[in-house]
């Protein structure tokens, strides 16, 4: 037995849902008012559109076809990483979409091939959904460390700059501002994991209960799933934070002044 499906006319009732919100923020002019409708008109545009190339995809399921478009989703997803980060696109944007695509293929190639095993390891159902999942967990952390990085090695150019002077490579001089910010940036990762069951039952694990698949099952998924997001999001914000310590810097180890996009 599948989930219940919503009829248009329902869906309608959803947006119902919006009024509260938007009542409040013009009563208290929270300013976020014409931000959050057109993103609700956006979210809703992009997911129709999603549900049609999705049953074309899933009907075609050509590997290569499947391939590619993973890797899209990686690249924009790097690229909104850039642009919630507010820093350079000339600078970082081969960097980013490496240290993105990198660990997500590696670890969604390992997910299908080796945890469930399936004989398509390309297989449009996996890839983009699974594959989606791993991407929408990570995206957070890689803006957070990422911008974390780059504002803390400004603020603290000076210090970076007297232990160079005394004698300091640039990576021992940048080793705390590394771990204190690999540190902050993961831990609610940590904390998320550890209160998942107690406070959330998470989306995949839901979504897979809705579906019709018993429990048991859908927990299997969901543990695996939230490893899965586990390596891969660790992976990606070490390699951000290993490439943005060569492209933040010039050959004289001094940061560069465009690291942050101009307003």
């Amino acid at each position: 037995m599948g989930a219940v499906d919503i009829s248009y006319w329902s869906m309608l009732w959803a947006f119902v849902l919006l009024i509260p919100v938007v009542l409040v923020g013009i009563y208290l002019r929270l300013g976020f008012v014409t931000d959050l409708l057109i993103a609700t008109g956006r979210m809703t545009l992009q997911l129709a559109l999603v549900a049609v190339y999705l049953e074309f995809l899933f009907k075609l399921n050509n590997t290569w076809l499947n391939i590619t478009y993973g890797l899209l989703m990686a690249s924009i997803a790097g690229l909104a990483i850039i642009q919630s980060s507010k820093i350079s696109y000339r600078l970082f944007w081969k960097s980013v979409i490496l240290s993105i695509i990198i660990p997500y293929s590696v670890v969604l190639i390992f997910f299908n091939s080796v945890i469930i095993q399936i004989e398509h390891i390309f297989d449009a159902q996996y890839i983009i959904v699974v594959g989606g999942m791993i991407l929408g967990n990570i995206l957070g952390i890689n803006i957070f460390v990422l911008s974390s990085f780059c504002k803390t090695a400004h603020t603290e150019n000076n210090t970076y700059l007297s232990m160079i002077g005394m004698g300091a490579s640039k990576t021992e001089a940048l080793l705390p501002i590394i771990v204190h910010t690999i540190r902050i940036t993961f831990m609610p990762t940590i904390a998320k994991m550890a209160t998942i069951g107690l406070v959330s039952l998470p989306g995949m694990m839901t979504g897979q209960i809705l579906g019709g698949s018993s429990p048991t099952i859908a927990i299997k998924y969901q543990i695996a799933i939230m490893l899965a997001i586990l390596c891969s999001g660790f992976l990606s914000i070490c390699l951000q934070i290993f490439f943005a310590l060569k492209v933040a810097y010039n050959d004289y180890d001094v940061l560069h002044s465009s690291v942050f996009r101009k307003k």
